[in-house]
């Protein structure tokens, strides 16, 4: 089939359409890859105590190798998909953003007294600086 029946779109735009489409699936995999991340960091946090009977009655000790196999699959997949940057950006977003949000609403977590500032500073640069990258 000929360009101009396809619309007039030639080999350069849809090479173009698919390099949009590998970025969208690499940045949604390393998405998922930082969830597991962040999956690791809250379970940890949860986990109260090591013996057999506290860790088989806490929900956070299944999802800590639930976390773990999301961390390790994830990002292969993603640098299969598209580039490090793209990958790595949805990564650091989904490692840092949900495990924030939880342990300072849901678990009371806190900064040092005059520490705030920083922390927020920090906080928004990297949320904002990784999209930069892909």
């Amino acid at each position: 089939m000929s360009d101009a029946r396809r619309g007039g779109r030639g080999a350069a735009a849809r090479r173009g359409e698919g390099d949009r489409r590998s970025r969208g699936r690499a940045l949604t995999l390393g998405l998922g890859a930082g969830f597991g991340f962040g999956a690791v960091e809250v379970a940890v946090r949860l986990i109260d105590g090591l013996t057999p009977g506290a860790l088989f009655t806490n929900p956070a000790a299944y999802a800590l190798p639930l976390g773990c196999g999301a961390a390790l699959l994830l990002p292969t997949s993603a640098l299969q998909r598209g580039s490090v940057t793209t990958a790595t950006a949805g990564l650091v977003l989904g490692e840092t953003v949900a495990p924030a949000l939880i342990h300072v609403v849901w678990l009371g977590d806190r900064t040092r007294p005059r520490m705030a500032w920083p922390a927020v500073l920090g906080f928004a640069v990297a949320v904002t600086g990784t999209p930069a990258l892909s």
